[in-house]
């Protein structure tokens, strides 16, 4: 049987406002990362709590989770844990107050420093799944994008 510390359990939001997509992008483990808003896990908290939680504490806001987008569904080792399982729930969310976030122009648009963090929108249109640095954000990008575009033709 699987023990609990054999697994990281990430919770991330998709934020969509007027045909753009919230991302963040990161700095940690030395490495500058574009992801998708949201954080770890934590014991005693469910994965809608949790996403809920790191939306007040990154965005100062919080947010409606409108409903469940996508879970891993495959194996993934985390990339900064060698040997732990990483789980990724992804929830599409409404923003209480999407224009009031502080978002920069460019990516990484901060001193390269541990933990630093920044926010931009990118236009749906234009979205490149592999601008996401982690492999299970761009197939949830690349699965977001094929619905974006099929609703662009109805």
């Amino acid at each position: 049987m699987a023990k609990h510390e054999n697994f990281v359990i990430r919770v991330y939001g998709i934020g969509i406002h007027n045909g753009r997509l919230l991302v963040t992008d990161e700095f940690w483990y030395n490495t500058p990362m574009t992801k998708f808003p949201g954080g770890g896990l934590e014991y005693g908290e469910g994965p809608v709590d949790c996403l809920r939680r790191e939306c007040l504490e990154e965005l100062g806001q919080d947010v409606a989770v409108t409903g469940h987008f996508y879970t891993t569904d495959f194996f993934q080792e985390t990339r900064f844990l060698p040997g732990k399982q990483l789980i990724s729930i992804y929830y599409l969310m409404n923003l209480s107050a999407p224009e009031a976030i502080h978002v920069a122009s460019k990516p990484f648009d901060f001193e390269l420093r541990e933990g630093a963090i920044s926010f931009r929108w990118i236009d749906l249109d234009t979205l490149d799944p592999n601008a996401f640095t982690l492999p299970i954000d761009r197939l949830v990008a690349a699965k977001l994008l094929a619905g974006w575009k099929d609703s662009r033709k109805t």
